[in-house]
This record gives C-alpha cells, structure tokens and sequence, in this order.
C-alpha cells in the first residue's frame, strides 16, 4: 500500500500496480510500479512524497518515496583560474596571498521547443573557515535570466588570506533559478581549495605611501606591515627599510611572529619621509626586506616616491591665470615630535647650489646697480 508522508509542499498524484495480495517464493523478487503525475510548476529539489508499506505474515517493511522533478540548471563548467574542476575534486596548491580567479558557466538546458526562461538566477561560491575560522563568500551582485539553451559565465576572484592554515577547503558552488512556470531549479558543486605553505616565510603584506608624488607639499609616510605567512613561529624576524637618497635606513630585529595568528603574526612600521625643497626632481627606490632567523632572505620589495619642483600659475590683473612659477625655497623642513613606532627621515639634496646663482640675487644686484646711479646723479646736481 501507499501512505503519504505529508512532508512535501506539491501535490503529486501517484498509484500503484500492487493493490492486490501476492505471494513470492523464497529467493524470488517481484517488481513493484509506482506511477506518479509531477506538475510544471514542481521543484527541482529532492522531496519527500509518501512510503511504501509492505505487509506480510512474517515481517512488515517500510520504504521511504522520493521524488525529484528534472533540473533543468547545468553547471556547464567551474575553473580555478586556469584549471577546469569537476565535482569533488581539489584545486591545484594555492599560497597565502596568492589571488584566485574562479569562473562558473551556467547553462539553461530547456529546449528551443520547450521554450521556457529560467530568471532570477543567482550563483553562489563560499570557501569555509579560511578566513581565520570564518567563511569567504562570493555572489553575484545582481541576478540574471537565461532563456532556453542559452549560457553565462559569471567570474569571482579572491585573495588567500596571509594567516590561512595550511590544508584543504571546502568550496560549496551553489546555484538557483526559477522557471517561466513557477518551478525553483538548483545545481551545487563541491570542490577543495588547497593551501600549501613553506616551513618560513615572511612576506610583504603592505608597503604604501600615502602620497607618492611629492611637489609643494614636502612630506609623506610609508606603512609597511610584515606577515608570518609560513607554516612555523618566527622568533627572529629583521625588517630593513632602506633608502639611501632620501637619507632612509631602518633596522628592525628579533621580531616575533606566530603563524597562522591574526592578532600575533604581524608587524607594522611608520616611516615619515621629509624631503628637503632642494632635493632634485626624480624617482627615488625605497628597497624593504624580510629576514628569518636575522639572517636567511625571505622576501624584498620596492616603492617608488616620485619627486618634482613645486610649479605655480600666477594670475595678472585681469584675474587671467598666466605662466608657471618654479618656486625653490631655502628653508630646512622642521622635523615633527617623536612619535612611538614611528621614524621620520630627511631627504636632502648633495647638490651645491650658491645663492649667487640665485634669480633672487641677480635682482637685488641690477636693483643696487639703479640706486646708485641714481645718488651719483642726485649728488652731482646738489653741488652744482
């Protein structure tokens, strides 16, 4: 006989050819037929319709009826960057700080003759506990629809993050959509994003300067932040910031930082970069360097400042903006109080410029010239 569960939202109507008593020999087997109607508008997902109950004189049986309307959602193809990922299977081997290039290829499998729209499509990539124990989750920012036979690619990307654990993550790829008749469709994907990571290593996770073009304003401030991306605690990190031309040289050891910590596995440093008004327009490397154990070379980067002569536009009397102005001055730039965990360096020019060569100076000099012409002129005409 059949019962229903009562666990399923849509109404399907089925029946069976077993309505009548039978009997099977011993290591005999009978099929039994069950026929069901499932409506347009019937999910796609796995539902609960009823059991199937067989009664006998030596023992009763309960059997669970499922049923599943055809999915009509494909998941044509997901790629980790370049490499196409079939279901359940790993990515290639991933580093902390390494960017990921996912890609899914949806695909509406209803025929031109069947002639239904799948819409309010939305796709879903969630990466679990990599994120110092949390989830990354990835959506698309807007649903689409797709009409019958027709596909789309939609593209995610993300950064491992630094402190990642070394392992193997779990990648759920989810994907869901609704037909012209009302009928939900759901695809999913699992997939193993893979984390390897060296015994040590400490990388560069941010060296940025707050402004890199420096012109009338004269000052700047790079940030640099260092991280234990490797699998073992460091007890002996140097840190070297080093830039000859703009008089930078910083030094910092026996640094501690633990792996796989968000709290403990960083360190970050201030440099305040003053340049002196003579200093020649032009780019200036600023070199940074990571050592573990002082003295092993783990990771080197490079930051560009660029420097150029303050311009000006001066104004006539009409208000007209008229030519540049180069405006060189003399003046040493002050050097701000110290501040804890952070290092200020002047930046200076080597070059020897005379205040005789001076625009200012030759002024003064033909202004001079004038004056005393002027009271050779005055004099002569008084004693006359």
């Amino acid at each position: 006989s059949l019962t229903s569960s009562g666990k399923f939202k849509n109404s399907i109507d089925y029946s069976t050819d077993a309505t009548d008593a039978f009997s099977i020999a011993s290591g005999k087997t009978k099929d039994i037929y069950v026929q069901g109607f499932i409506s347009n508008s019937t999910s796609s997902e796995k539902i609960d319709i009823g059991d199937i109950l067989i009664q006998s004189s030596g023992a009763n049986l309960t059997l669970n009826l499922f049923s599943q309307a055809e999915n009509k959602l494909k998941l044509e193809r997901v790629k980790a960057d370049s490499e196409t990922l079939t279901d359940n299977e790993d990515t290639s081997d991933y580093k902390p700080g390494e960017k990921v290039d996912f890609s899914v290829k949806v695909e509406n499998l209803y025929s031109s003759s069947e002639d239904l729209k799948i819409e309010d499509i939305d796709v879903k990539v969630t990466i679990s506990s990599i994120d110092d124990g949390d989830d990354i989750e990835l959506e698309t920012s807007s649903s689409f629809d797709l009409r019958d036979g027709n596909d789309k690619t939609v593209n995610f990307d993300f950064i491992i993050p630094y402190y990642a654990e070394e392992g193997t993550f779990d990648i759920l790829i989810e994907v869901d959509g609704k037909d012209e008749n009302g009928a939900s469709h759901f695809v999913t994907q699992k997939n193993g994003l893979v984390v390897d990571k060296r015994d040590d290593e400490v990388s560069i996770t941010r060296a940025e300067l707050g402004n890199d073009e420096l012109q009338c304003i004269r000052t700047t401030t790079l940030d640099v932040q260092i991280t234990n991306t490797g699998s073992d605690d460091q007890d002996e990190v140097t840190l070297k910031i080093k830039s000859n031309a703009l008089g930078i040289d910083v030094e910092e050891k026996e640094l501690d930082l633990e792996a796989n910590s968000v709290d403990d596995g960083s360190y970050r440093r201030s440099v305040t970069i003053l340049a002196d008004d003579n200093l020649k327009p032009g780019t200036y490397p600023i070199d940074i360097s990571t050592f573990y154990s002082n003295t092993i070379s783990s990771k080197t980067g490079r930051v560009n400042l660029i420097v150029k002569d303050c311009e000006l536009n001066t104004k006539d009397d009409t208000g007209s903006t008229g030519s540049s102005v180069v405006v060189k001055t003399t003046a040493q730039p002050q050097l701000p109080p110290s501040t804890s965990g952070q290092v200020f360096a002047t930046a200076s020019s080597t070059q020897d410029e005379s205040f005789k060569t001076d625009n200012l100076y030759l002024t003064l000099l033909i202004l001079l010239n004038v004056l005393a012409v002027v009271g050779i002129v005055f004099l002569g005409y008084k004693f006359l």
